[in-house]
């Protein structure tokens, strides 16, 4: 069609004048050349759709002039051009790569028609080319869907890559981002004691430099590689890069041991459209797999959470029963022998009777207040988090007799109820194991705000424990207030951790985002203004 490029190559200037006019009226972008020193100079700085080539130019490779124009335009296509002499007598293209002939002198019908065949099966050729792309394509889209599984997926590449390239091996290396090496994931056609041992560093050697680079490399010709030793030379080869949101995440190879110059650029071009589609599909089943594992760490937790729920429940059920119902039933005795005694005008002794009752639910109030406090501490809502804390400090250090302090107190201007409720529990939580585990005769307290993230740290000069053996099921280590805390700082997508040794004392360390998830500070206010205290 009009547009397309054209170098008509004839040492004829008749030629060269006739042809080149016609097809300019055509619509045609024509260039010229008479010499095979001009024509090779011009296809190696432009691109051309279409070369038609004089067999009579003196010096001129034919089958050498097309395949550089096919260096910068590979569908390029080619006609010979030749007297109608040897056109008569059935003449062979000069060129191995030009199927069609044109006899000269020609007149315009004829050259239309030629052009019009060669680069319709130039367009045929295309199109081939792109249905043989999209359908590894639509292949490695497939799995992309469907295959989730990474072992599995790593085959399937290198399979569909072997049959669109028919290469001799084929080889699919994952990057190892904190060592740097590039490793075999698969492969086919290489010894299966290569696939296991091979290590590419980044910048070193082929692989390694592709990745280091992020750029693909096509080699023909020997080819320098690490297993030169299998007596089994690379005679070409195939190296792109497996990139994701620009990072590279691996390195997909191929070669041949047998077949010299094998690989064209359209080779490359398909191997580096595949690279990409592998690499998405990579990610993703890397992704999911990582869901996967999430998804069972969450089952679990939930699973410890529920279990943990039940323990919590049934201690405040313990702890009423053995102290407030307790203490009720002793009152309740007491008032009954009370009555008894008024009703005998025992006046003293009923007195006392009702006295012993009043002190008994004066203590039962106490202990009621106390398992409310830990259900709901109403000190939060009044004072806010930095008060509510001081209070639950003193009263600690008050009851236990351990020198507990606040040493910093550097929070942010606003912080949602939820975050509020987080931090009181797990220093309520902290100090609880303080008093049941630790032995300690000092705590302190330390809320620091820093790089987005609120930090609190609960430490204790007490006996410390295992801290690996938290996670096994040992009352000792306070194994439910450890989960109850674990829980809190991930609802708010926070860490965690504990730092201890036996004999080394223990710190309790959350770490939560600075500003709470929306679904999490929806329609909050903030109960207290943090700052320097």
């Amino acid at each position: 069609m009009p547009q397309d490029r054209i170098l008509i190559v004839d040492d004829d200037p008749s030629v060269l004048a006739a042809a080149a006019g016609a097809l300019r009226d055509l619509g045609y972008i024509v260039a010229v050349a008479d010499s095979a020193q001009d024509a090779m100079a011009i296809v190696s700085r432009e691109s051309f759709d279409l070369v038609m080539v004089g067999d009579t130019v003196p010096d001129l490779d034919a089958a050498a002039l097309v395949q550089q124009a096919r260096c910068l335009n590979p569908n390029a296509s080619a006609v010979t051009m030749t007297n109608r002499a040897s056109a008569a007598t059935g003449l062979r293209p000069a060129s191995a790569a030009s199927r069609l002939v044109l006899a000269k002198p020609f007149d315009t019908d004829d050259l239309k028609a030629t052009v019009s065949q060669a680069l319709e099966k130039r367009d045929v050729t295309t199109e081939g080319l792109r249905l043989r792309t999209l359908m590894p394509l639509f292949e490695v889209s497939s799995a992309l869907m469907s295959e989730v599984k990474l072992d599995r997926l790593f085959d399937l590449i290198v399979d569909i890559v072997k049959r669109e390239t028919n290469a001799d091996r084929v080889s699919l290396m994952v990057l190892d981002e904190s060592t740097q090496q590039l490793s075999i994931e698969a492969a086919v056609g290489l010894p299966g004691d290569i696939v296991s041992s091979t290590r590419a560093v980044v910048g070193q050697g082929i692989a390694g430099s592709v990745a280091q680079s992020g750029e693909a490399l096509l080699l023909n010709g020997a080819v320098d590689h690490a297993w030169a030793e299998q007596g089994e030379p690379i005679t070409s080869a195939i190296c792109v890069p497996l990139k994701v949101k620009g990072r590279v995440i691996g390195v997909l190879n191929s070669s041949n041991i047998v077949r010299e110059g094998s690989f064209s650029r359209s080779d490359l071009d398909m191997m580096t459209i595949l690279a990409g589609q592998a690499a998405i599909a990579i990610e993703n089943a890397r992704l999911f797999e990582e869901l996967a594992a999430k998804q069972a760490a969450l089952e679990q937790l939930l699973g410890e959470l529920l279990r943990a729920q039940e323990e919590e429940r049934q201690r405040i059920s313990t702890e009423i029963h053995d102290s407030v119902a307790q203490l009720m039933v002793s009152a309740s005795y007491h008032t009954q022998s009370s009555s008894a005694l008024l009703a005998q005008s025992k006046f003293d002794r009923a007195r006392e009777e009702a006295e012993f009752a009043t002190k008994i639910i004066g203590k039962c109030v106490k202990e009621l207040r106390g398992i409310v406090t830990e259900l709901y501490p109403p000190a939060l809502s009044e004072l806010g988090l930095l008060g509510a804390l001081q209070e639950n400090v003193e009263y600690f250090r008050r009851e236990t007799g351990v020198a507990c302090r606040i040493v910093s107190t550097t929070l942010p201007e606003q912080l949602s109820p939820v975050q509020e409720m987080v931090i009181y529990r797990v220093v309520q939580e902290a100090l609880n194991n303080v008093l049941k585990h630790a032995q300690a005769t000092e705590a302190q307290i330390s809320l620091d705000t820093n790089d987005g993230e609120i930090t609190v740290e609960i430490s204790d000069n007490g006996k410390g424990f295992d801290a690996a053996g938290a996670g096994r099921t040992k009352p000792q280590y306070g194994r439910v207030g450890l989960l109850n805390m674990r829980s809190r700082a991930q609802m708010l997508g926070g860490n965690l951790n504990i730092e201890a040794r036996p004999g080394g004392g223990t710190k309790v360390i959350l770490t939560i985002p600075r500003a709470s998830p929306d679904n999490l500070s929806r329609n909050s206010q903030p109960s207290v203004k943090g700052g320097s205290g």
